[in-house]
């Protein structure tokens, strides 16, 4: 029973040592959309998990790009001309304590500080005024709370008389797995050696995706190929402001990018539409009576609409009341001068009653 989970152990110590030796710094790649551009992949929200682990998170840049670099996550001013000599902890990998050392070559304020690979500070070992000479400062894997902590790398970060310098470490926390499997060595059958990386994209403008990854060893640097995203409708042009009298129909032309079959409509005006020769989507407001009107985009089907802002410049109609006219009488000329306040474009006259047809409409003036 002592030699096989002697082997169990020594089992699980290269496999945790493995993990801290190649621990990922960092991973980059680019996004592109269905139609292999990086339109609408601006500030895309990417969420890294390792082995379900939250590790980092960054947004891409205007070219859908991204780079999430877990070693600068904690800050690193070295300064020339340094005062003290920081030591490497030993053990390394160390399970459960490790003891870091240093020597100062005067006295000063020490802080000395543990972080997990994504740079949150987990531990605070000391922060107070130490003499010159060597010191000792033990860390027995446990956070700040009094738990302890999980295994993989950390930072100590080591600060003093205005210099910070950081070093890495890998805490192998066996005990908490070996008791689980110790029972049943047939349990080593089902440890896994493969890590899983997983990608979580979300931006309004697009369909919420999740890459995974599988490496059997973590390579310090990942480098991913091109990454599509699906990216929902949307208008590229701004419509034009168009003029009207009010109550007529106009077409106006967009150019719209989709993925999918597509659908448009507007919840303030009747529309129709239809795809023009060079794919731009050709669409005629009906009896428009308003200055304004949303135009809705949206996937047959789908439930994610963007939005475009139809603005019309309307001309008033007049209407003629034939009870409010002066009499005419023949062969006299007829003229009745109809005024108009804040006159905007021009005016389109309609009859309220039927008029005699020997009547004329020149201008804005009936003779």
């Amino acid at each position: 029973m002592k030699k096989n989970s002697t082997a169990l152990l020594l089992v699980f110590l290269l496999f945790f040592a493995r993990i801290c030796l190649s621990q990922i710094q960092s991973i980059s790649g680019q996004l592109i959309n269905g139609r292999g551009t990086t339109e609408k992949l601006d500030f895309v929200n990417l969420k890294f998990y390792l082995n379900s682990e939250l590790i980092g998170e960054v947004y891409s840049d205007d070219s859908g790009f991204f780079n999430l670099n877990l070693i600068s996550r904690v800050e690193n001013d070295i300064i020339p001309g340094k005062t003290y000599n920081l030591n490497q902890n030993y053990p390394n990998p160390f399970n459960p304590n490790t003891t870091i050392s240093y020597t100062l070559d005067r006295g000063g304020t020490v802080k000395l500080e543990i972080y997990n690979i994504i740079g949150q500070k987990v531990r605070t070992l000391l922060h107070s005024f130490q003499s010159m000479g060597t010191h000792f400062v033990i860390w027995d894997g446990k956070n700040d709370q009094g738990s302890f902590c999980g295994n993989g790398s950390y930072f100590y970060r080591f600060q003093f008389d205005g210099q910070t310098e950081i070093r890495k470490m890998c805490f192998l926390n066996v005990p908490t797995v070996y008791n689980y499997q110790a029972t049943n060595l047939s349990g080593l059958k089902k440890v896994q050696t493969s890590n899983q990386l997983e990608i979580q994209l979300s931006n309004r403008d697009i369909q919420d995706t999740t890459f995974v990854y599988m490496f059997e060893q973590l390579p310090e640097h990942i480098e991913l190929a091109e990454m599509r995203v699906h990216v929902f409708p949307f208008s590229r042009t701004i419509p034009d402001t168009l003029s009207l009298m009010s109550g007529e129909s106009t077409t106006d032309t967009l150019d719209i990018y989709f993925e999918k079959p597509i659908e448009i409509s507007s919840p303030h005006l009747p529309v129709e539409w239809c795809f023009t020769e060079d794919s731009l989507v050709a669409i005629t407001y009906l009896q428009v009576d308003r200055h304004y009107a949303w135009v809705e985009i949206k996937e047959i089907g789908g439930v994610k609409s963007s939005f475009a802002a139809a603005y019309f410049n309307i001309s008033p109609r007049l209407k003629l009341d034939k009870a409010k006219l002066r009499k005419g009488y023949i062969g006299i000329p007829y003229q009745e001068i109809i005024g108009a306040k804040n006159q905007v474009g021009d005016y389109l006259i309609s009859y309220e009653r039927g008029l005699p047809s020997e009547l004329a409409i020149e201008d804005l003036a009936i003779s």
